[in-house]
C-alpha cells in the first residue's frame, strides 16, 4: 500500500468530515420532511416552519456536496483537451506529463475563482449581518442561512488548492521517473 502524503491526507480528512456532515444533514432534512408530511396529511397540523428549514438544509447539503466533489474529482469538467491530446501525444509518459500540467492549471485557476468568490460571499455575509435581515417564516438571521454556502465556497477553493498541490507533486514524481498518482 502506497503511503499518502500530507497533503492528501489532509484533504481526505476534510473530505471525511465533509460526508459525514453531509450524511447527518440529509438524514435530518428527510427526517424532517417524513415528520411535516405525516403531521400535513395524517393530523392536519403542518409545520410552518418546517417548509422553510427543509430549504435551507437542502442548500447547505447541495453546497457541502459540491465541495466533497471538488476533492473528489467528481466535478463535472469538460475534458477536451485531453481527449484529443490522447489522439496527438503517443508517448504514455509525455501524454501524462501533459494531462497533468493540464489539471495543475486547471485546479488553480478553480482555486483562484473560488477564492474570489469566497471573498465576495464573506463580504457579502458580514453586510447581511450588518442588516440585520430575517427569513420571512421563521424569522432566522439571514445572514446565518448563507453561511453555509460560504463555508462550503471557502472549502472547494481549499479542496482545489490541494488537488493543485497533488498536481505539483505528481508532475515533479513523473519527472523523477517514479509513477505518478
Amino acid at each position: 500500500m502506497e503511503k499518502k502524503g500530507f497533503i492528501t491526507r489532509l484533504g481526505d480528512t476534510f473530505c471525511h468530515v465533509e460526508k459525514v456532515i453531509v450524511c447527518i444533514t440529509f438524514i435530518l432534512m428527510l427526517a424532517l420532511l417524513f415528520i411535516q408530511v405525516l403531521c400535513r396529511y395524517v393530523f392536519n397540523l403542518p409545520l410552518a416552519w418546517a417548509e422553510e428549514a427543509v430549504r435551507y438544509v437542502y442548500i447547505a447539503v447541495s453546497f457541502l456536496g459540491a465541495a466533497i466533489a471538488a476533492r473528489e474529482g467528481t466535478h463535472i469538467k469538460i475534458d477536451i483537451l485531453p481527449t484529443v491530446l490522447k489522439h496527438r501525444i503517443k508517448d504514455p509518459n509525455r501524454l501524462t506529463e501533459v494531462i497533468n500540467l493540464i489539471d495543475l492549471i486547471a485546479d488553480l485557476i478553480t482555486c483562484a475563482f473560488f477564492i474570489m468568490i469566497s471573498a465576495w460571499m464573506l463580504s457579502y455575509n458580514i453586510n447581511l449581518k450588518e442588516l440585520g435581515n430575517f427569513t420571512t417564516n421563521n424569522q432566522w438571521p439571514v445572514w446565518l442561512m448563507c453561511l453555509p454556502v460560504t463555508v462550503s465556497c471557502i472549502l472547494i477553493g481549499f479542496h482545489y488548492l490541494l488537488n493543485g498541490i497533488e498536481s505539483v507533486g505528481n508532475i515533479l514524481q513523473a519527472k523523477r521517473g517514479g509513477t505518478a498518482s
